[in-house]
């Protein structure tokens, strides 16, 4: 087997060549102007490592225009100057608290008013912060970083797109080794297998594969049931690489399906066809989920399908935006998000269709291959 070649370049040499290239003060430039003057208490982990690269388990960060200060515990010294040899860091040290190192910040900058994340501050923290930080007055802040997260580069794109194709390679490898004494649990396993001998870390999600009538429910948790003892199998997953999820979602046939079943499918993925077409820059969230939530209707089974019909997704399963009857708002290029119309039939069975779509000025780019028939052990 040949060997990898040896990266014996110092530490300071390889972090220097990664600062080179690094997406983050890009991302940080972006968050500074729709601050306009503020300073943001960054708490969300997700959103420090979006800003830093940081993925470490403890960390805040300090972000104004002229300063970006990440705070984080003494575990963490070497990987912060690997992960993030641009950004400023206060470490705490081990007689000390988090909460005690963010407020010596605060006070050592001179800020007297700061943003937080107030969708995702714990309860907890803002009243220990609140308390201990009486000179400072924080202001309450809402999806300021995940507006800009909404709204992939180039890189991010890069990780997305192995993602999927991990996510694909990994499902088509597992249908051709399908064993009839699979359970749902084992079909799980042997598909992260996949995943993970591919490169992703894992799944993006817990999965949902759900055998016969089990496919109704739409987040159903594989257990015990032997696939082989029904018709077919719906099949939910998603991949991780580099922090970067995909989320796909396909039908099975694992023996002759029922005509209610083949019906549904082919409505399903007309819905699915009707929703990428409107799918462009500018177009209105609800007004992509009405084309395929309309035809759904149409055909009967309006009350069937009882959800969005998608998401974005990124470093996070969910992101924004939304597309649903509950939520405002416009794609924009460069989003990049789920279509997964669905039809259950209680005791029946489901089919759910779910691609991965990027928006583009014009259109969308559809990326993932699967087909939308049933697939086939």
């Amino acid at each position: 087997m040949a060997s990898e070649p040896i990266d014996d370049a110092a530490p300071t040499e390889r972090a220097t060549s990664t600062a080179k290239h690094s997406p983050f003060p890009a991302r940080r430039s972006r968050l500074i102007e729709r601050l306009d003057g503020a300073t943001l208490l960054v708490s969300n982990l997700v959103n420090v490592r979006y800003l830093t690269g940081f993925t470490g388990s403890n960390a805040f960060l300090l972000v104004r225009d002229g300063m970006t200060l990440l705070l984080t515990d003494g575990r963490y010294v070497t990987q912060v100057a690997s992960e993030c040899p641009d950004v400023e860091t206060a470490i705490r040290s081990v007689d000390s608290t988090m909460l005690d190192l963010l407020i010596a910040a605060l006070q050592d900058h001179g800020v007297s008013n700061c943003l937080i994340e107030s969708d995702t501050m714990t309860r907890a923290l803002w009243r220990d912060l609140t308390a201990a930080a009486d000179n400072v007055d924080f202001e309450d802040s809402t999806g300021i970083v995940a507006q800009i997260r909404a709204i992939k580069d180039q890189g991010e794109l890069v990780q997305i797109r192995r993602s999927v194709a991990i996510n694909e390679d990994a499902i088509r490898a597992t249908l051709s080794k399908f064993c009839s004494s699979w359970t749902e649990l084992e079909f799980s396993w042997q598909l992260e297998r996949e995943i993970r001998e591919r490169g992703g870390e894992g799944y993006s999600f817990d999965p949902i594969v759900a055998a016969g009538p089990a496919s109704a429910l739409p987040h159903y948790h594989p257990g015990s049931v032997v696939i082989s003892d029904h018709s077919l199998l719906l099949i939910d997953w998603g991949t991780s690489f580099e922090g970067y999820a995909s989320d796909l979602t396909r039908v099975v046939a694992i023996r002759s399906v029922p005509e209610k079943l083949l019906q549904i499918h082919q409505i399903v993925a007309d819905a699915k066809q009707a929703a990428m077409e409107t799918v462009r820059d500018g177009a209105e969230l609800r007004t992509v989920d009405t084309a395929a939530r309309q035809l759904i209707a149409d055909a009967g089974f309006a009350e069937q399908f009882n959800h969005g019909l998608g998401h974005g997704f990124g470093l996070e399963i969910h992101e924004t935006p939304f597309l649903s009857p509950a939520y405002d708002g416009q794609l924009r290029s460069g989003m990049v998000i789920t279509i997964e119309p669905g039809i259950y039939l209680p005791g029946i069975g489901g089919v759910r269709l779910e691609d991965n779509i990027l928006v583009t000025a014009d259109g969308c780019e559809r990326l993932n291959a699967l087909p939308d028939d049933f697939l086939a052990v």
